[in-house]
C-alpha cells in the first residue's frame, strides 16, 4: 500500500493485521487543513449511483490537474476479507475562486455476485503528486465524532534553548455534546524540555496534567503549544483527548532541534525495539523487554484490543542502554482474549499476547 504518493508500506504481520502501521504512517497528513470541503450527498448501493460536490473554501488557492478517485466497496466478503475495493473510476477535476463547487454524479457497474447491501463509496480528490487532498466517504458519521485540524506542520523543527509557541490547533466536536480529558503525553524527549499548552484567550495549562472541557454539538475550540526545548535532540509527544463515549483520540507532533541529525523520515519511531512478554498467555503478572538503542527518559507501552482500540497504557521510565524490563499487570476490566503491544509513537512492528486469568 502506497498512502499519499509517498510512504510505501509492505508485507504483513501483526502491524498490518492492527492497522498500527497504517496509523503511524497517515498520522503525518491526517490533522492537515484543506482548502477544499467534500460532501457524499447521495449513495445506493443497489444501482451503484454516487452523487455529490466539492466546495471551495480558500480565497487563494487554485486546483489544476487533479482528479476525483471514486472507490466502490464492498464489507463482508468473506470471514477473512472486508472494505474491499470492487471497482474504481476517475474524473478529471479543477477548481478556484472561494465559493465555487464541482458537482459529480458516477454510476458504477456492479456484478450480480456483490452483495449490494454491504457496499458503500469513497470518493477523493487526488492532485498529480499523487497527495489526497480531501476526501469523504457514505458511511454515516458515528453519534461520537471528534476531529483536529491545523494549516502548520506537526513535525517542528528550531532551536534548542528556545521557548516556542505554536500557530492555533482546532479541535471539532462534529457529533453529539461530550465531555473530554485532554495532557499532552510525551513518548520520548531530551533532558530539560516542558509540554503545556495555552488557549486563544491567554490562559495556560501544564501538559502533563488532565484538564477537563465540554464541547456542544458542532462547537470547536482552539489551543496552541507553549513548549521549552531544552537539550539539542528529537522530541515526540501528542494531544491525548479522551472521553467515556469516546476512548481515546491523539494528535502527535515531533519536534526536531536545528543541526540534529534527521531520523527515518516516513514512519515516526524512537529508538527502542521490543522483546517478549513473559509469561505468555498472561495470567495476573507479566514482564515486556524493552531493548533501547540509548538512555531514554520517558515512554509508554500501549495494549490494544483486536478491535485496535487501546485499552491500557504502561508507563516506561528511566530506561537505560540495552535490555529493560517493565512489568505490567493487566486492568481489571480487561476480558480474556487476544492483544496487541506496541511502544507508542514508534513504528516499529507490534508484540500479540493471550490474557487468560
Amino acid at each position: 500500500v502506497i498512502l499519499n504518493g509517498k510512504i510505501r508500506i509492505d508485507g504483513s504481520g501483526d502491524g498490518i493485521a492492527d492497522g498500527s502501521l497504517y496509523l503511524d504512517a497517515l498520522n503525518q497528513f491526517r490533522y492537515s487543513s484543506s482548502p477544499i470541503a467534500m460532501h457524499i450527498s447521495s449513495f445506493v448501493g443497489t444501482t451503484g449511483s454516487l452523487e455529490g460536490s466539492v466546495h471551495m473554501v480558500s480565497p487563494t488557492t487554485t486546483i489544476a490537474d487533479a482528479k476525483i478517485v471514486y472507490y466502490l466497496l464492498e464489507d463482508n466478503v468473506s470471514t477473512t476479507e472486508t472494505h474491499v475495493v470492487r471497482s474504481i473510476l476517475y474524473e478529471d477535476f479543477a477548481l478556484s475562486g472561494a465559493g465555487s463547487n464541482f458537482n459529480f454524479t458516477k454510476t458504477f457497474t456492479l456484478n450480480p455476485s456483490w452483495n449490494t447491501a454491504n457496499m458503500w463509496a469513497i470518493a477523493a480528490v487526488q492532485l498529480q503528486s499523487k497527495t489526497i487532498m480531501q476526501a469523504a466517504s457514505s458511511l454515516q458519521l458515528p453519534t461520537y465524532n471528534f476531529r483536529a485540524a491545523m494549516d502548520w506542520n506537526a513535525n517542528i523543527e528550531g532551536p534548542a534553548n528556545f521557548s516556542y509557541t505554536s500557530l492555533p490547533i482546532w479541535f471539532f466536536n462534529q457529533g453529539a455534546g461530550d465531555n473530554y480529558t485532554m495532557r499532552i503525553e510525551v513518548d520520548y524527549s531530551p533532558e530539560g524540555w516542558y509540554f503545556n499548552y495555552c488557549g486563544e484567550d491567554g490562559s495556560c495549562y501544564p501538559g502533563d496534567t488532565d484538564r477537563p472541557f465540554s464541547l456542544g454539538a458542532g462547537e470547536s475550540i482552539s489551543y496552541h503549544l507553549n513548549l521549552w526545548i531544552g537539550e539539542p535532540g528529537i522530541a515526540y509527544f501528542r494531544f491525548v483527548f479522551t472521553s467515556p463515549n469516546l476512548g481515546t483520540y491523539s494528535v502527535p507532533f515531533r519536534y526536531k532541534v536545528e543541526g540534529v541529525a534527521n531520523d527515518d523520515p516516513t514512519l515516526i519511531g524512537i529508538p527502542a525495539q521490543l522483546g517478549n512478554v513473559y509469561p505468555n498467555p498472561v495470567k495476573q503478572n507479566a514482564q515486556f523487554e524493552l531493548i533501547s538503542a540509548k538512555n531514554i527518559a520517558h515512554a509508554s507501552i500501549e495494549i490494544y484490543n483486536l478491535k485496535g482500540r487501546k485499552v491500557q497504557s504502561i508507563p516506561a521510565a528511566n530506561l537505560v542502554q540495552g535490555s529493560n524490563k517493565i512489568s505490567f499487570n493487566p486492568a481489571a476490566e480487561l476480558p480474556n482474549g487476544v492483544y496487541f503491544y506496541r511502544i507508542a509513537g514508534s513504528a516499529t512492528k507490534s508484540g500479540r499476547f493471550i490474557l487468560m486469568k
